[in-house]
């Protein structure tokens, strides 16, 4: 009888439904394959290094990167767990399937079902997204980060409510904090004010962006100050137009 139910409600799932189970499952598989495959590589050990140290110690040594502290104090609180390098990469690959999740629904409420599939399926197998799913570094989380903000934005032009623009500049404070790139987002987000009718006003946006980027400002002011590896991290004013 319970096989019997399992099986009734199995058949009213919506074949789209089964479909990105499919591709969700597939991109689960190849994540947890690709977990312990490569050694933990220079990079990773930079994260390791620097997250390992006290908090304000951590804080210092970032600066002398060129990345923002808030995945160094991730890693940071996940340390005081363990050090084992399968759970260092934990929060890349969790952040990485949540990414999965959040593309293919915020896909199907605002585009449409085929894009979704097609979206998802292409995110699950990418070589370049596995990858980065089983790396102790910032950039999947960076992409979540990505984009949520993408989705609030898509949410902020139909409805701008205060709700919304209060998570809106909060989740961009944090995606700024985990990595600068977020900020070439606010190009094709202001495009899109200037192109089209949305309930978003252009003043309104406007103060929204600059809330939103005026959080980083204290941490920018003090890479900009602060000396950098000569190796591979110049000067944050010499970094940030690259």
């Amino acid at each position: 009888m319970r096989w019997w139910g399992f099986w009734w409600n199995a058949n009213r799932i919506k074949k789209e439904t089964k479909i990105f189970l499919l591709i969700f499952s597939l991109g689960i598989f190849l994540r947890m394959l690709a977990l312990s495959q490569h050694d933990f590589w220079f990079d990773e050990a930079f994260t390791y290094h620097i997250a390992r140290l006290p908090l304000l110690e951590l804080l210092q040594a970032v600066l002398t990167d060129n990345n923002p502290p808030l995945y160094y104090l991730l890693i940071h609180l996940v340390l005081k767990l363990s050090s084992n390098e399968v759970i260092l990469r934990l929060p890349s690959v969790i952040a990485n399937i949540a990414a999965m999740v959040l593309l293919y629904t915020t896909l199907k409420k605002f585009i449409n079902q085929k894009v979704d599939l097609i979206a998802s399926a292409l995110f699950a197998v990418s070589p370049l997204a596995v990858y980065i799913a089983t790396e102790a570094r910032l950039h999947s989380l960076a992409m979540l980060m990505g984009i949520l903000l993408v989705s609030l934005f898509l949410k902020l032009i139909k409805k701008c409510e205060p709700l919304i623009i209060a998570m809106f500049i909060f989740i961009a404070s944090l995606g700024l904090y985990t990595q600068y790139y977020i900020a070439l987002l606010f190009l094709p987000f202001t495009w899109i004010v200037l192109r089209y009718k949305t309930s978003l006003t252009l003043k309104s946006w406007i103060i929204i962006a600059m809330g939103a980027l005026a959080a980083l400002t204290p941490w920018l002011f003090l890479s900009a100050m602060a000396s950098h590896n000569v190796c591979s991290c110049p000067s944050t004013f010499l970094s940030l137009p690259s």
